[in-house]
């Protein structure tokens, strides 16, 4: 934790009643859940101790928007806005722990007992509401963040059955992807960057050689195909 340095300033947009950037829209305001983990990541990454105060803060308004009813369908995803009634789009979960299990890996000996345990739940429980989505193998944008997220969190939460999910998984789908040469999913040069982002991030942050070889020559491939 860097006590030296100045605290992040908070963004023009964050509304302190709630503890989340907000915006208007048609005279209603709304608070989108993956800017608030997007603020709550960068807080815990510039790491002043008010840094990890405001972290904190905005950590448990963005877990008020992760479903924690026990046997709800959904349980352990979150909704794109604080004001949604309920999880209405499965792939949420994947975006919103992300950048949290990012900033948790790099900082997370340096966050405040507190901040450290509720931020490795929520990932916990994102994680396993990923694991029962479980999205098909064609569906590769999403396919790439399933494996990403499942293989960071499973080695930042040192859990074994999720290391071992998120490496078969992507063992699997670059079998998938041999049966056709190619990626199977292609929508914008947006989406094929996203997919070769996350596992050119893979590459550079797991802590397992193979799952680090097979990421930076998948990302190679799924590039050489894009062109």
């Amino acid at each position: 934790m860097d006590s030296e340095k100045p605290p992040l300033p908070l963004p023009d947009d964050f509304d302190p009643e709630v503890n989340l950037p907000g915006r208007e829209e048609n005279g209603k305001v709304f608070h989108a859940t993956i800017p608030g983990m997007n603020l709550a990541a960068q807080l815990i990454e510039n790491g002043t101790p008010l840094d990890m105060e405001w972290a904190e803060k905005v950590l448990d308004a963005v877990f008020e928007s992760q479903e924690r009813r026990l046997g709800a369908p959904h349980y352990g995803n979150f909704t794109w806005e604080r004001e949604d009634e309920m999880v209405e789009d499965m792939n949420a979960v994947h975006f919103t722990i992300m950048p949290l299990i990012k900033a948790m890996l790099r900082c997370g000996g340096s966050v405040p007992a507190s901040l450290r345990n509720k931020g490795l739940e929520g990932i916990r429980l994102g994680l396993e509401a990923i694991a029962r989505i479980d999205v098909h193998l064609r569906y590769t944008t999403i396919t790439a963040a399933d494996v990403f997220d499942t293989c960071i969190g499973g080695e930042l939460l040192n859990d074994e059955a999720l290391m071992a999910r998120g490496r078969d998984k992507l063992r699997r789908w670059l079998a998938f992807t041999d049966r056709s040469g190619t990626f199977y999913e292609y929508n914008c040069p947006g989406y094929t960057g996203m997919s070769i982002e996350r596992l050119a991030e893979l590459a550079a942050l797991s802590n397992d050689n193979q799952t680090r070889t097979i990421a930076r020559v998948f990302a190679a491939r799924m590039g050489l195909s894009a062109l």
